[in-house]
């Protein structure tokens, strides 16, 4: 199974300190023994470097690049390009804040992937929560 991370996902996997890194790194152990493949896209790395810089977790942009390539090695995640043109929005676009998650969910069933996700609110046949 290829599974596409948002941007809560990625924290979750990346940072020590988010409250569902113990969930999200069991959640892994058993993806990658079942020989899953993890992706971002620019969207889930710019949410990452948003929130740790955002959130006082690293002190600037130019260390959260860093934690965001190391963290991509350490996980063994690859890109991929978001080459989904914004045509149209699912029906279950509600407010704005659904918007990324849309688009997401889109780019992973146009790929055959999974958006993997700690959002519950994610209604969408493509998207898979973090238990």
């Amino acid at each position: 199974m290829k599974y596409l991370l948002d941007n809560s996902a990625f924290i979750a996997l990346g940072y020590t300190g988010h409250t569902a890194h113990g969930r999200a790194k069991r959640w892994l152990a058993t993806a990658q023994r079942n020989g899953a493949k993890l992706f971002v896209c620019s969207i889930s790395e710019l949410g990452f470097i948003r929130v740790l810089v955002g959130a006082g977790y690293v002190p600037d942009w130019a260390t959260a690049l860093d934690v965001l390539h190391r963290v991509r090695e350490s996980i063994a995640i690859d890109f991929l390009p978001d080459d989904a043109p914004l045509r149209s929005l699912p029906a279950a676009v509600r407010t704005a804040n659904d918007t990324t998650d849309a688009h997401l969910a889109q780019l992973a069933e146009a790929h055959q992937m999974r958006l993997l996700t700690l959002d519950r609110k994610i209604l969408t046949p493509a998207a898979e929560v973090i238990p």
